[in-house]
């Protein structure tokens, strides 16, 4: 089992590195292995457990009725998956996770932790780290609400990038999306994301490279 990529994981957060094993046995772990494109969960599935992506990188995605994906976000070893529709108990997934590398990940059940009355003090830290992760995620989702509710693309792009500097503190950063992972996450076409990209360049709002990008003046985005 990885326990450097564990020791990175948020839920773990506050356990000694010696009290690590024991802190994860207690989740009851279950570890399986992905290749590149291949689903982790399926959308619709009733959720396995809590996920941590151990290695390796994921996509968790939603489908329509005709088969066509958005990016809701990446997953990067130590990340978590599925933990609020597993302790929601949801029935079935309403987004999928695939494996956009050989990957690996693991599923554990907090409710464990409950199973013979007061949990010690690893167990109560794991809980209370995963409230503070739940209620992270639904502030990301908001920010991600934000960006797609613009109402044109370029509008989109800079509320994006705006959010992304402001977590860099820095006019210059690298986001954590390639471009189809980008057009994904805006819910944009591939083709008209880069030609949009390459307008903005032209008029000196933005500088790119790959997934680096800087931004060059200040930008008016247009109120909804």
């Amino acid at each position: 089992m990885s326990y450097e990529a564990l020791a990175q994981c948020p839920l773990f957060a506050g356990i000694a590195a010696d009290r690590l094993e024991r802190a994860v046995a207690a989740l009851s772990p279950r570890q399986a292995e992905y290749e590149r494109d291949q689903p982790i969960l399926l959308q619709g599935e009733a959720p396995r457990g809590l996920g941590i992506l151990l290695s390796g990188a994921a996509l968790i995605v939603k489908e329509d009725y005709w088969g066509a994906r958005i990016v809701v976000t990446t997953l990067a070893p130590g990340d978590l998956f599925a933990e609020a529709f597993f302790c929601a108990g949801v029935a079935e997934m309403p987004v999928g996770v695939v494996a956009a590398e050989k990957s690996r990940a693991l599923f554990g059940d907090p409710a464990k932790l409950l199973a013979e009355g007061n949990p010690d003090r690893e167990g109560r830290q794991i809980l209370d780290n995963l409230m503070h992760i739940l209620a992270r995620k639904n502030l990301l989702l908001l920010r991600r609400l934000a960006v797609i509710s613009r109402r044109t693309l370029r509008d989109k792009i800079l509320t994006y990038l705006s959010y992304c500097a402001q977590e860099a503190e820095a006019r210059s950063f690298r986001i954590p999306l390639d471009r189809q992972g980008l057009a994904d996450y805006l819910a944009a076409d591939r083709s008209a994301l880069s030609a949009e990209l390459s307008r903005m360049r032209k008029e000196g709002l933005i500088a790119f490279r790959k997934n680096f990008f800087e931004l060059k003046k200040r930008f008016e985005i247009a109120e909804e």
